[in-house]
C-alpha cells in the first residue's frame, strides 16, 4: 500500500507501519534553525558581492536572535532590507523576521514581513510566506485571510514541505467557523501531499508536545456502523500507559485519528497523559482485528524515542520571561529546558559555563569610512569562567535552574567565588550549554545567551522621572503622538452622539499636538514611523471635522515625502470613503482610482470593490432625483472587473454576491445566476460567503423550477453550515420546496 506523507521540516515527524492496516504517529517538533540551515546550504553554492555581504548580515542576525540578542537581531535583519533593496537576500530576512514576531506572537506585525517576502522569486522563500502569512491570520482568527494565503501555497506550491500543513490549518479555520463537514475534507488532505518511501528511519519525538496518531483500516466502516470503539494504546518504555479512543476523519469512515498529550513528570498511569523522562520511548499499539489475509488480532506497532531540543536563557526571578539586561546590584536568574537529562526519578542536575567579555577598540579603517550598515563589534573572553550547576525544579520536569551574583572589580581575581561572576565595567555576560541531543540535530549544540550589564544609574537616559517634561525630542513627540490619538478617539465618540462643538474642541487640540510633532520633524531626525502616524493622525482628525479638502492636501505631503510609503492608500480610502458618505460620488470614484493606480498598495481589490458600489449608489440616487428607470448595468461591469481582477481577495465574494443579487432580482436571468455559482464554488473553496451563495442557488432554482436542485442546496446549507444566520430562511425555504416536491 502507498501512502503518503509529508516530509515536514517545520513540525511533523511520522512513523509508518505497512499493512492492511496503516499506522501512522505523529507529534509536533522544533525546527531546525534557519542559521544551521543556511550554514548547510552554503556548502553547495557561492554568493559574491552584495548578496555575500547580505548574507552574512543575515546570518548574524539570525544568530543574535537565537542568542537572545533581540535588539540587535532584529536591527541586523532590518539593515539587509534597508541596505540591499537589490538583493533577494532582503525577503531571506523578512522570512526570519517574521518568524521572529510570529514566535513572539506578534502576528500583526510578522504578517507585514511575510507579505513582503512573497515578492521574491525564490519560490521557496514565497511558499514559506504564504504559509506564515496563512498562519498569521489563522491566530488573528481572520480566517478568510487565512484561506487565501494557505490556498496558495496548496495549489501553486504542492511541492513544497508547507502543503500538507496548509491543509492542516485550512482545516483549522473551518474548525474554529465551526464548518465542520469542509473541516473533516481539509484535514483528510493532510499527508496528501509528497509521496515517501515505503521504509521509514526510526523516528524521534520532541517530550513534552501532543502526540499525533492516524489509522487506517478498511475494517473501520464497519466499525462504524456497528458503534464499536476503536483505542490506541501507548506504552513508555519508563511504564506509563495510556489508552486512547481514535474518531472517524473524512467521510470514507476507513481513516481515525486521534491524540494524546505527553509532559515531563512522574508516572500516572491511566491519567489520559504520557509522562516521560530523559531518553524514553513510546509504543504506540493498534490491534487489527482482521487483516487482508484473514488473520485476527494483529498488533501494529509504531515506536518513538522521545529527544528533547534544549533552550537556555537569563530570566526573571519567577523563571519566566527571558532577559537580555542584568544589573549589578540584583541576583542572576537562569534556567534551561532540556528533558534528556532528565535521567533519575530524583531532581538531576546539570552545568553551565559563565564568562564575561570586553569590547576590542577598533581602529579606523580607511576601505570602509563612510560606509556603516550595522556596527560589528568584536569582543575578547575574559579569564573568569564560571561554571554554575542548576537543578531540577522537580521530579521528571527537565526544567533546570540556578542564580549567581555579579560582581563588580577593577581587575579579574584569580580565583572565582561560588556562585559569583567577576566583571569590569563595559563588559558582556556570556552563558553556554551544550545540548548533546536533540530533534533538530544528530551532533551536539552549542546554545549561548548574551546579556548586557547594567550599574546603577547607568543607561537611564534622559528623561526625569519628577518632571512631567519629556526633553528628548524622540520620546515627546511620541509623547504627543499618542495625546493626538487619544483626542482624535474622543473627537470621534462626540461627533456620533451629535455633540460637534465638543468633538470639533477635542480634534482642534489634536491638530495642535500634530504640528508640534511636525515642528519637530523640522529640526530633528525623528523615525519615519513617527512622522509617517503623525501624517495619519492629522488626516484622521480633519476627516472628523469634515475638512476632506485639507485632508486630501495632508495625503499630498505625504505622498511627496514618502511616496513608498503604505498608509498612502488608506489615508486615500478614508477621504474617498467620507466623499462617498456624502454623495459627493465623482469625487470618490475619482479617489478609488487613485488607490488603483499606486505602485504600492493592497487595497486595490477594495477600492474596485467600492468603485462598483459607488457607481450602484449614484445610479439609485439619479433614480430618486430625476425619477429616471434604474440602470445598475455600468456597476455589475464593475462588481465582475473586481472579481476577475481580484480572485483571492474576500472582495471578490461580495463583488459575485452582487452580480447574483442583480441577476436574481432585476434581470431575472436565472441560469446565468447558476453559471456564476458553480465557478464559484470551484474557484472560492473555503470563502466565507458560500452560504449566502448556497441561499441564492436555492432562490434561482426554485424560481425556475428546479426543486430537487433547490432542496440539495438548502440541505446543503443546513448541514454544513449549521451556525449560519441564514439557517432560519434555509428552513423556511425547505418547507416550501418539500410542498412543490409533494
Amino acid at each position: 500500500m502507498k501512502i503518503r506523507q509529508m516530509k515536514q521540516r517545520n513540525r511533523i515527524v511520522g512513523a509508518t507501519l505497512l499493512s492492511m492496516a496503516t499506522f501512522v504517529a505523529v507529534m509536533i517538533v522544533q525546527a531546525p534553525s534557519a542559521h544551521a540551515a543556511r550554514k548547510a546550504k552554503a556548502t553547495n553554492g557561492k554568493v559574491s558581492g552584495v548578496d555575500y555581504d547580505a548574507s552574512r548580515l543575515l546570518d548574524s542576525g539570525i544568530e543574535l536572535l537565537e542568542q537572545k540578542n533581540v535588539d540587535r537581531g532584529i536591527k541586523a535583519l532590518e539593515s539587509v532590507i534597508q541596505n540591499y533593496p537589490a538583493s533577494q537576500i532582503r525577503f531571506k530576512a523578512s522570512i526570519a523576521l517574521g518568524k521572529h514576531y510570529l514566535g513572539a506572537n506578534e502576528y500583526d506585525v510578522a504578517v507585514k514581513q511575510f507579505l513582503a517576502a512573497q515578492k521574491s522569486t525564490d519560490k521557496e522563500v514565497i511558499a514559506s510566506a504564504l504559509y506564515h502569512a496563512g498562519i498569521c491570520y489563522y491566530q488573528l482568527s481572520d480566517f478568510t485571510k487565512a484561506f487565501g494565503q494557505l490556498r496558495q501555497v496548496i495549489t501553486a506550491y504542492p511541492w513544497s514541505v508547507y502543503a500538507n500543513q496548509a491543509y492542516y490549518y485550512i482545516g483549522r479555520c473551518h474548525f474554529e467557523k465551526r464548518q465542520w463537514a469542509r473541516a473533516v475534507r481539509a484535514l483528510e488532505m493532510v499527508g496528501t501531499s509528497v509521496e515517501v518511501p515505503d521504509k521509514v528511519d526510526a523516528v524521534l519525538a520532541e517530550g513534552g508536545r501532543r502526540l499525533f496518531v492516524k489509522v487506517t483500516d478498511p475494517d473501520f466502516v464497519v466499525a462504524a456502523q456497528l458503534g464499536t470503539v476503536v483505542s490506541v494504546q501507548a506504552k513508555t518504555a519508563s511504564g506509563d500507559e495510556e489508552t486512547f479512543d481514535i474518531r472517524p476523519l473524512g467521510t470514507q469512515g476507513d481513516i481515525y485519528i486521534g491524540s494524546v498529550p505527553s509532559i515531563g513528570g512522574e508516572m500516572k498511569k491511566g491519567d489520559g497523559v504520557l509522562q516521560l523522562s530523559g531518553g524514553d520511548t513510546i509504543a504506540m499499539t493498534y490491534t487489527d482485528k482482521n487483516t487482508k489475509s484473514g488473520t485476527l488480532n494483529v498488533k501494529r506497532l509504531c515506536d518513538l524515542t522521545v529527544k528533547s531540543t534544549a533552550s537556555m536563557g537569563f530570566v526573571d526571578g519567577a523563571y519566566d520571561r527571558y532577559k537580555s539586561v542584568l544589573f549589578i546590584d540584583q541576583e542572576v536568574f537562569v534556567k534551561v529546558t532540556d528533558m534528556d537529562l532528565d535521567v533519575s526519578p530524583e531532581p538531576d542536575t546539570l552545568e553551565v559555563k559563565v564568562i564575561t567579555e570586553y569590547k576590542i577598540e577598533k581602529t579606523p579603517d580607511s576601505e570602509n569610512l563612510g560606509v556603516v550598515l550595522i556596527e560589528q563589534d568584536t569582543y575578547s573572553t575574559r579569564k573568569n569562567e564560571l561554571i554554575l550547576r542548576l537543578t531540577e525544579t522537580g521530579n521528571r520536569t527537565g526544567l533546570f535552574t540556578g542564580k549567581f551574583k555579579l560582581d563588580l572589580v577593577d581587575e579579574i581575581p584569580a580565583i572565582q567565588k561560588e556562585a559569583v561572576l567577576s566583571l569590569v565595567r563595559g563588559d558582556r555576560v556570556v552563558m553556554t550549554y551544550v545540548d548533546q541531543e536533540s530533534v533538530v540535530s544528530p551532533d551536539p549544540r552549542t546554545l549561548t545567551s548574551l546579556a548586557k550589564v547594567f550599574i546603577g544609574g547607568e543607561g537611564t537616559g534622559t528623561v526625569g522621572t519628577g518632571s512631567p517634561e519629556v526633553e528628548d525630542p524622540t520620546l515627546q513627540s511620541k509623547k504627543n503622538l499618542i495625546e493626538a490619538r487619544i483626542l482624535l478617539e474622543l473627537a470621534s465618540i462626540f461627533k456620533k452622539v451629535g455633540l460637534v462643538d465638543k468633538a470639533t474642541g477635542y480634534s482642534t487640540e489634536g491638530l495642535a499636538k500634530v504640528e508640534k510633532i511636525l515642528d519637530i520633524a523640522e529640526n530633528f531626525a525623528l523615525e519615519r514611523e513617527t512622522i509617517e502616524a503623525a501624517y495619519n493622525t492629522k488626516w484622521d482628525l480633519l476627516l472628523a471635522e469634515g475638512k476632506m479638502k485639507e485632508a486630501v492636501a495632508v495625503c499630498s505631503r505625504l505622498i511627496t515625502l514618502y511616496p513608498d510609503s503604505v498608509l498612502v492608500d488608506r489615508a486615500l480610502m478614508s477621504v474617498a470613503t467620507s466623499y462617498a458618505k456624502s454623495q459627493q460620488f465623482e469625487e470618490a470614484i475619482g479617489m478609488f482610482n487613485a488607490i488603483q493606480s499606486l505602485p504600492k498598495t493592497d487595497l486595490r481589490a477594495e477600492s474596485a470593490f467600492r468603485i462598483a458600489e459607488t457607481m450602484e449608489e449614484q445610479a439609485k440616487q439619479l433614480v430618486f432625483d430625476k425619477g429616471t428607470e434604474l440602470d445598475l448595468a455600468a456597476s455589475m461591469q464593475a462588481y465582475k472587473r473586481c472579481a476577475e481582477r481580484y480572485p483571492e481577495s474576500l472582495y471578490a465574494g461580495n463583488a459575485i454576491d452582487k452580480m447574483c443579487e442583480y441577476h436574481i432580482d432585476v434581470s431575472k436571468n436565472y441560469p446565468r445566476v447558476l453559471d456564476i455559482l458553480e465557478q464559484a464554488f470551484v474557484d472560492y473553496p473555503d470563502a466565507e460567503f458560500l452560504d449566502k451563495m448556497l441561499l441564492r442557488w436555492v432562490v434561482a432554482a426554485y424560481r425556475m423550477g428546479r426543486y430537487e436542485l433547490a432542496m440539495e442546496k438548502c440541505q446543503q446549507l443546513l448541514s454544513e453550515y449549521p451556525d449560519s444566520p441564514l439557517i432560519p430562511k434555509a428552513a423556511a425555504f425547505r418547507k416550501s420546496i418539500e410542498r412543490k416536491l409533494k
